[in-house]
């Protein structure tokens, strides 16, 4: 990067006698606004002489400005240097079709033929399920709005599956008691999948997913609801509207009653709902050869089967009638997750979903960071100098989409991007310029490491439970401490956290028992989740800590010094897991703990080393 800097200083000072102050001065603000724009720090050497160059080519007269050539060329010369590699007979991928807001918007569109087959496709499939039945309009009573919405569903490597349109009702305008009442519906956790996908793993199993199709219109509804007639609907100029016959996209207790018609027919076919995870059903035992495993999150259903026996294909075939879908098929796809299944290892990464965040927000062609936030930086709630100014409104909104964008990834796949993502999250309220470039680094940091991802590889016997925590101590801006931690089973992260610690703590170790109190209360239930699957773990799981003060508090809460003493009904919930056998704190060095980097942002070689640890790049091949 030096190198970089020092030609692109070359560079100017070569030229600088080729134009007058004046123009000089303003092809420098034009490469600085380009650079914000596109996402880098500055342009390299090469650029900067083509662009002080053309000056000479392109003559500017007394009191002209270089605008006509920086608006065509300079791009051209951004796009040569900095273009990601792409066919020219690329197919065209899902996240560069532009989403619809309204059923107005989709028709008017260059794809408002796609679209309007799928309107037409969903009102044939409610139609054929009976879900609307036409009523006369009656004067007393108000019928609810229904709405389109459109969303393009990608394949595995980000391209187009197909247009999907959905008849929703306005879920805004219903009251609650009169149109609903229950409305809550569990999905699986991402712990929870990652754990029972190690498990699958460790034991060679099948897996297979399943995608209910309509799977709303399933089950019936609860109250009654009258809807209009929605746009496309054809009410061959009657004055009618519509009756809610089974569950609708939009109602709020949709969710609830399709889960309840899933939970009866589970129950029907022998599965057994586990007690830590409502969505997690299981069916015999790994010793038996017979188990089975299957989660749900609303309507992808995920069936992990051992591989001496066929039940597993025996329950899709059974839900794929009762629900008349499609066939069960190998997973490979999950909520913008590609599952990479070989001989040797499983593999969870989301390349394509972070391809579609750097092309939403312009950064597919930025220049990679080393690192997701600068070396030892402290992102501050107030401006760190007068030029870090709160953002403009349309800047706060892009701040927030991208923040929300980086977490999805950093809470499923990517625990080096947690400690970055949680810090950017503080400031949703009200970034500011400081913020908006972190975030930016932070996508550069993505485009770099687009093939990286969680990958479970072999274990020597059944794999094993254990943590690694940490706490940065004072480190906020207001003298908070940020807590940290990762656990991981069979040396696979499948949780981790970063999280700022509330109260102040008045010392290292203090900050450091609270941290130990919240990853021991993850792998409780951990270890009770793992019971429920069919793999207990039968010796204590092992809490590596880099706190000697901390350890010892553990070990003897009632010698701990004074100092320590309002924060000792944590330290006794801790030291009754270890009594119980459950719990073993141990000592690891700091060099050694993975979790320091989810606590503060580190040098690169630091942040290097504890990222080998927890997540590795992944080869893709799209066939």
């Amino acid at each position: 990067m030096q190198d970089e800097r020092s030609r692109y200083e070359q560079s100017m000072a070569i030229h600088r006698d080729r134009a007058t102050q004046r123009d000089l001065e303003h092809v420098e603000q034009a490469i600085r606004k380009l650079e914000q724009q596109h996402g880098v720090d500055y342009l390299t050497g090469s650029e900067a002489a083509n662009v002080l160059a053309a000056i000479e080519v392109f003559p500017c007269e007394e009191g002209s400005t270089a605008d006509a050539w920086l608006d065509s060329e300079r791009n051209n010369a951004f796009s040569t240097v900095c273009s990601v590699d792409e066919p020219d007979n690329a197919p065209r991928l899902a996240c560069q079709v532009p989403t619809p807001r309204s059923y107005r918007e989709a028709m008017r569109s260059a794809d408002a033929k796609s679209w309007k087959e799928a309107i037409d496709k969903e009102l044939a499939v409610m139609a054929k399920m009976g879900a609307l039945r036409e009523v006369d309009l009656d004067p007393d009573v108000k019928p609810l709005p229904m709405v389109w919405s459109f969303r393009v569903k990608p394949k595995a490597d980000g391209t187009i599956s197909s247009f999907k349109a959905r008849l929703c009702v306005a879920g805004n305008a219903m009251q609650r008691g009169r149109d609903f009442s229950d409305t809550y519906a569990p999905t699986v956790t991402s712990t929870s999948w990652r754990v029972a996908t190690g498990i699958a793993h460790s034991i060679g199993a099948t897996k297979l997913q399943l995608d209910v199709r309509s799977a709303f219109l399933q089950s019936d509804v609860d109250h009654e609801i009258y809807v209009r007639a929605p746009q496309g609907y054809d009410t061959q100029g009657r004055k009618i509207m519509l009756v809610l016959d089974q569950c609708v996209y939009g109602i709020p207790q949709g969710s609830l009653m399709w889960f309840r018609e899933l939970q009866s027919t589970l129950v029907s076919i022998q599965l057994n709902q586990c007690t830590e995870d409502p969505c997690v059903w299981t069916s015999g035992s790994i010793e038996g050869g017979d188990w089975v495993c299957l989660l749900v999150h609303t309507d992808d259903i995920t069936i992990y089967s051992h591989p001496r026996c066929n039940r597993g294909k025996f329950i899709a075939g059974e839900l794929s009638r009762i629900y008349k879908s499609d066939q069960a098929s190998e997973l490979s796809w999950l909520l913008g997750v590609r599952v990479l299944s070989e001989s040797a290892t499983t593999s969870l990464v989301q390349d394509a979903y972070a391809v579609g965040v750097l092309h939403r927000f312009n950064h597919v062609r930025s220049k990679p960071a080393p690192t997701p936030l600068s070396p030892k930086a402290v992102l501050k709630t107030s401006g760190a100098h007068e030029s870090d100014a709160a953002l403009p409104a349309d800047d706060v909104l892009t701040y927030q989409e991208m923040v929300g964008s980086l977490q999805w990834i950093a809470t499923t796949s990517r625990p080096d991007l947690a400690y970055t993502a949680t810090s950017l999250a503080r400031h949703l309220s009200a970034p500011r310029q400081s913020h908006l470039a972190a975030a930016r680094r932070a996508l550069r940091y993505l485009r770099g490491t687009i093939n990286y991802g969680i990958v479970f590889g072999n274990t020597a016997g059944a794999p094993t439970l254990e943590a690694y925590v940490d706490a940065s101590f004072a480190s906020e801006d207001k003298r908070q401490s940020t807590a940290g931690y990762a656990i991981l089973f069979g040396g696979v992260p499948i949780a981790w956290g970063s999280k700022r610690i509330k109260t102040v703590c008045l010392s290292s170790c203090e900050a450091e028992l609270l941290a130990l109190s919240f990853v021991v209360q993850q792998l409780v239930w951990i270890r009770r989740l793992l019971a429920d699957l069919g793999m207990p773990q039968e010796d204590a799981t092992k809490v590596w800590c880099d706190n000697t003060a901390a350890i010892s508090s553990i070990k003897e809460p009632l010698k701990s010094s004074s100092r320590l003493r309002h924060v000792q009904t944590r330290t006794f919930f801790v030291k009754e897991q270890v009594d119980n056998g459950k719990i073993c704190v141990e000592h690891v060095s700091g060099v050694d703990n993975p979790s320091d980097l989810l606590t503060k942002s580190l040098p690169v070689a630091a942040m290097l080393k504890h990222r080998a640890r927890l997540v590795h790049p992944i080869n893709i091949t799209n066939e």
